[in-house]
C-alpha cells in the first residue's frame, strides 16, 4: 500500500537533515505508519536528487490482551480492539473491557485525527464502570461521557479531559462534572517496571457536584527513579494521593475514595482490601517501596520488592489504620507474545502466608 501526503518544501529546507528526520519521527508516531524509510535518487539532472519514501501501514485492525490470575481474587482479563482509519485519515475506534472479581469496565474511545500542524489527538470517551467491594456488600456504577485531548512524544504524555460522570451506590445517584490534567513520564504505572532514569505521573481532577452544589480537588501523584546498582536495577518509587473540599460541607463520596492492595500497590494484599476501620476508604493515601530487579537470563529477570502504605482522613492528618507492609519476590519473562509477570508477597500483621500474581499480555 501507498500513502500519499502532499506538503511544502521552503527554500532551504530540503538540504536540512535534521528537519527531514524529526518530519519522519512526527509521522512515525502517528500510528498511521509502522516503518517509514527514505532515500536519495540521482536524476539525469546534475544537482538534482528525488527523494524515495517507503512507508508501511499499521494494520487496521489491532488486538491487545492481557490475562491475569491473583490468588484470592481469581481470574483477570483485559482487551482491546481499535480499528483504525474510519472515514478517513487518522480516524480510529476502539472497544476496551477489563474484568476481575470486583470489577468490570467497557470503554468505547472514538478518536479524531490529528491537524497537520498540529500535535494534539481528540478523542470522544464513553465508559461504564461497575466496581463492587464483595466482602462489604457494596457496589458503584459509573457511567461517563466525555472528551480528551492530549499529545505525546517518546517519554512524555499530557492530556486534558472534560466529561460528565455520574455515580451510583448505596449513597445515591451522584452526578458531576470534571476537568482532569494527566502529566507522565516513561514508567509511570506503579509497581515500577525495569527502566532506568526518572518515571512520574500527575493528575490532578476538579470535580463539581450537581446536586451537592459542591466543589472538590483531587491529586494522585506518583514518582519512581531506576539507577544501577552493580549489575543490578533499584527502582524506588513513591506515591502521594489527596482530596480536599473546595466548597462543600459534604464528606468525599465513596465513589472517589482511596483505597490500597493489589498488583499495582500493596501486592501482599487483596485488591483494594485496605478499606479503613469503616470498610469505605480514605480521603488520602501515602504509598512507597522499593523492588530490586536481577538478571536472570537475557529473556528473564528477577526481583525482590518491600511496599508499605496507609489511608488518611483529611490531608495526611489523621490516619485510619496503622501502616501497612508487604514483602515478596517478581520475576518478568519476555516472550514473543508479551511479557509474563509474576509474583508471591507476604503481608505482615495479618495470619495469609502469602499471594500470588501472575499476568500474561501487554500492558496497555
Amino acid at each position: 500500500d501507498y500513502l500519499y501526503r502532499k506538503f511544502t518544501l521552503n527554500p532551504g529546507e530540503w538540504m536540512s537533515v535534521k528537519k527531514v528526520q524529526q518530519a519522519f519521527t512526527d509521522f512515525s508516531q502517528s500510528e498511521i505508519v509502522r516503518a517509514v524509510e527514505h532515500q536519495w535518487i540521482d536524476t539525469d539532472e546534475p544537482d538534482v536528487r528525488d527523494l524515495e519514501i517507503r512507508i508501511q501501514e499499521i494494520s487496521k485492525l489491532r488486538l491487545a490482551m492481557r490475562l491475569g490470575y491473583e490468588s484470592g481474587e481469581g481470574l483477570q482479563y483485559a482487551l482491546r480492539v481499535k480499528e483504525y482509519h474510519l472515514g478517513g485519515l487518522g480516524h480510529s475506534l476502539s472497544y476496551e473491557s477489563n474484568f476481575s472479581a470486583d470489577e468490570q469496565l467497557h470503554l468505547l474511545r472514538y478518536e479524531i485525527p490529528e491537524t497537520p500542524k498540529d500535535d494534539w489527538k481528540s478523542q470522544f470517551i464513553l465508559a461504564r464502570e461497575v466496581k463492587l467491594l464483595s466482602r462489604l456488600e457494596l457496589e458503584n456504577t459509573s457511567n461517563i461521557f466525555g472528551l480528551s485531548v492530549g499529545t505525546k512524544d517518546k517519554t512524555h504524555r499530557l492530556d486534558h479531559d472534560l466529561f460528565y460522570k455520574e455515580d451510583r451506590n448505596f449513597q445515591g445517584q451522584e452526578p458531576s462534572i470534571r476537568y482532569r490534567f494527566n502529566l507522565s513520564k516513561s514508567h509511570a504505572e506503579l509497581p515500577l517496571q525495569p527502566g532506568k532514569g526518572l518515571g512520574y505521573r500527575i493528575k490532578s481532577t476538579l470535580a463539581s457536584y450537581l446536586e451537592e452544589d459542591g466543589l472538590y480537588y483531587y491529586g494522585d501523584y506518583r514518582v519512581g527513579y531506576g539507577f544501577k546498582f552493580g549489575g543490578s536495577l533499584m527502582t524506588p518509587w513513591t506515591r502521594l494521593a489527596h482530596s480536599q473540599m473546595l466548597e462543600s460541607n459534604f464528606s468525599v463520596p465513596f465513589a472517589d475514595r482511596y483505597f490500597l492492595g493489589g498488583a499495582k500497590s500493596l501486592r501482599g494484599f487483596g485488591e483494594e482490601e485496605i478499606s479503613g476501620a469503616n470498610g469505605q476508604g480514605g480521603e488520602s493515601l501515602w504509598a512507597g517501596g522499593l523492588e530490586l530487579f536481577y538478571p536472570v537470563h537475557k529473556w528473564m529477570d528477577g526481583s525482590i520488592f518491600y511496599e508499605m502504605g496507609r489511608l488518611y482522613n483529611g490531608n495526611l492528618e489523621t490516619p485510619l489504620e496503622s501502616l501497612s507492609h508487604s514483602i515478596g519476590l517478581g520475576m518478568l519473562i519476555r516472550t514473543p507474545v508479551g511479557p509474563i509477570q509474576g509474583y508471591f508477597a507476604h503481608p505482615f500483621g495479618t495470619d495469609e502466608i502469602g499471594r500470588v500474581g501472575l499476568q500474561l499480555g501487554t500492558i496497555f
